[in-house]
C-alpha cells in the first residue's frame, strides 16, 4: 500500500506545484481580459468623441481631415514647379551657388553691399537661368498670404507613420530659391524686392501648413525661419524703407506666440499613431502580436490630451508644461514591469514633445526679436537716431498696431538685451538650449568661443544710418 500512498502524495504534490500557478495564471488572464474589455469600451467611446469633433483617428479620417484644411486649386502648378526644382538639370546648375552648394564659400549669407562677393557672378547667372521658375514659385507662395486661401493639397493617402512626404520635403528647395533671390536683393539694397522675398518665404511656409503632421509643421517652422533670417539681414544692413518695414511688422507680430499649428500637429500625430496599437508590426516586424493594447491606447490618448491642454499663452508656461507632461509620463509608465507593459506602444511612438515644442518657442522668440528690430529701424528713420532704450519704442505711432517690448519678452522673463554703440546698435537674446534668460551683456560671437554659432543667431547687429 505504501507505493500507492507515495504515488498519491506525488500526484497531490504535482497538482499543488503546477495547479496553483496555473490557477493564478488563469485568474490573472481573466483579470487582464476583463480589464482590456473595459478599456476597449472606454477607447471606443473616446474615439467616437474625437471623430464627433471633426478630428482624425486613423488613416481614413486623416485623409478627409487634411482635405478639409487644404485646396487642390494650385496643386498642379506646385507639382510642376517642384518637379523642376528636383530635376537633374536644376541640380547640376547649383554648383558653386550659395545656399544650394555646401562647397560655396558664401553658403549661408551674401556679404553686405560694397564687400567682395566671390560667388556673385555664378549666383546671378543661376538666378537668370531659373528666372521663370523663381517667378512661379514666388507667385504661388505669395498667393498663400491672400485672405481665404487654403494651403495646398499634396497628400492622396496616409499610411500611419510610413506616410511619404516628398513634396513637403522638396518645399525646402523652393524656399532656398526664394532666400537666395532675397539675399541678392539685400546685396543690391532693393527694399521692395527684399520685402517680396521675405513675404514669399512666409507664404511658402503656409503652402504645406494644412498637413496635420509634425514633420510637415516643422518644415513650416524651418521655412519661416528662413524668412526671419532674410529679414534680419535686411534690418542689419538698413535696406528696408519705412513703407516696407510697416508692411512687414504685422507679419512678424502675427507669429509672436505659440502657433496654433502646434495643436494641429499633435492632432495629426495622434491619428497617425493610433493604428499602431492594433498593428504594432508597423513599428517593428518582431511585434506582430502584442496583447493588451487597449489600455495602452488609453494611456496614449491621455498623454496627448495633456500635451494639448498645456497653456500656450506664454512661452515659459508652455515649456514648463511640456516638461511636466514628459516627466509625469516617465514616472507613471517607467515604474514596475506591469506599468511598462501597459505603455509599450506609447513609449515607442510618443514624439519628444519638449524638443518639438522647443522649435515653436524658438520661432516665437525670433519673431519677437524681429518685431523689436523693425521698431528700432522705424524709430531711427522717424527720429534720426537709434532709440536710447527699447522702452522708447512705445512712442512709435503705428496705427492699429502696438509695439510694447514688455509684451515681447523671450523665455526667462527678462527683456531682450539692447545697447547702442558708436556705429551700431546690438539687440540680443539667447539660445534656449544654452541659457534660461537674456544675459546682461551680449554673448560672445567670436570664432572659437563657446556657443559662438548659436550666439550669432541670437545677436542682431544693426548698423546706424550713415547720416547719424
Amino acid at each position: 500500500m505504501r507505493p500507492i500512498a507515495s504515488r498519491g502524495c506525488l500526484f497531490y504534490g504535482l497538482g499543488f506545484f503546477f495547479g496553483i500557478p496555473l490557477l493564478l495564471a488563469l485568474v490573472g488572464f481573466l483579470v487582464i481580459a476583463g480589464r482590456e474589455r473595459a478599456a476597449k469600451r472606454k477607447l471606443d467611446d473616446r474615439l467616437q468623441k474625437i471623430v464627433a469633433q471633426g478630428l482624425p483617428v486613423d488613416n481614413e479620417t486623416m485623409l478627409s481631415f487634411t482635405n478639409s484644411l487644404t485646396s487642390k486649386e494650385d496643386t498642379k502648378d506646385w507639382l510642376a514647379a517642384l518637379g523642376e526644382l528636383t530635376s537633374e538639370a536644376f541640380s547640376k546648375s547649383t554648383d558653386g551657388v550659395p545656399i544650394f552648394d555646401p562647397k560655396a564659400t558664401d553658403e549661408l549669407i551674401v556679404p553686405a553691399a560694397g564687400q567682395t562677393w566671390s560667388n556673385e557672378k555664378v549666383t546671378r547667372d543661376f538666378l537668370t537661368k531659373w528666372k521663370d521658375l523663381f517667378s512661379r514659385v514666388s507667385r504661388l507662395s505669395l498667393k498663400q498670404l491672400e485672405p481665404g486661401t487654403k494651403p495646398v493639397r499634396f497628400l492622396k493617402e496616409f499610411d500611419s507613420l510610413n506616410t511619404l512626404l516628398p513634396q513637403t520635403q522638396n518645399m525646402r528647395t523652393a524656399a532656398r530659391l526664394l532666400l537666395l533671390n532675397g539675399q541678392v536683393a539685400v546685396f543690391d539694397r532693393n527694399s521692395a524686392k527684399t520685402r517680396t522675398n521675405i513675404e514669399a518665404l512666409l507664404g511658402c511656409s503656409r503652402t504645406v501648413s494644412g498637413e496635420p503632421l509634425l514633420v510637415s509643421q516643422l518644415v513650416c517652422v524651418s521655412i519661416e525661419g528662413m524668412g526671419v533670417g532674410l529679414l534680419r539681414s535686411a534690418l542689419e544692413q538698413d535696406v528696408l524703407s519705412e513703407r516696407d518695414l510697416m508692411a512687414l511688422l504685422p507679419r512678424m507680430l502675427d507669429g509672436i506666440n505659440i502657433s496654433p499649428q502646434w495643436k494641429l500637429a499633435m492632432q495629426g500625430e495622434r491619428a497617425m499613431i493610433l493604428p499602431l496599437f492594433e498593428h504594432p508590426e508597423l513599428i517593428n516586424p518582431n511585434l506582430r502580436w502584442l496583447p493588451g493594447r487597449n489600455t495602452d491606447s488609453l494611456h496614449f490618448l491621455d498623454l496627448i490630451d495633456q500635451v494639448m491642454e498645456v497653456p500656450d499663452t506664454d512661452l515659459d508656461g508652455f515649456r514648463a508644461g511640456l516638461a511636466k507632461v514628459e516627466q509625469d509620463f516617465r514616472r507613471n509608465f517607467e515604474g514596475n514591469l506591469f506599468q511598462k507593459f501597459d505603455s509599450v506602444v506609447t513609449t515607442l511612438t510618443t514624439p519628444a514633445v519638449s524638443s518639438m515644442g522647443g522649435a515653436y518657442i524658438r520661432d516665437a522668440m525670433q519673431r519677437r526679436a524681429a518685431a523689436i528690430a523693425i521698431g528700432i529701424r522705424l524709430y531711427e528713420k522717424r527720429n534720426g537716431r537709434m532709440p536710447a532704450s527699447l522702452e522708447d519704442l512705445k512712442s512709435l505711432e503705428l496705427g492699429e498696431l502696438k509695439l510694447n517690448p514688455a509684451g515681447l519678452l523671450p523665455l526667462g522673463g527678462k527683456p531682450f538685451g539692447y545697447k547702442v554703440e558708436d556705429k551700431q546698435a546690438l539687440l540680443w537674446g539667447f539660445d534656449p538650449n544654452q541659457a534660461s534668460s537674456t544675459p546682461a551683456e551680449p554673448p560672445s560671437t567670436a570664432d572659437g568661443s563657446p556657443n559662438a554659432i548659436a550666439n550669432k543667431r541670437w545677436t542682431w547687429t544693426l548698423e546706424k544710418a550713415t547720416s547719424q
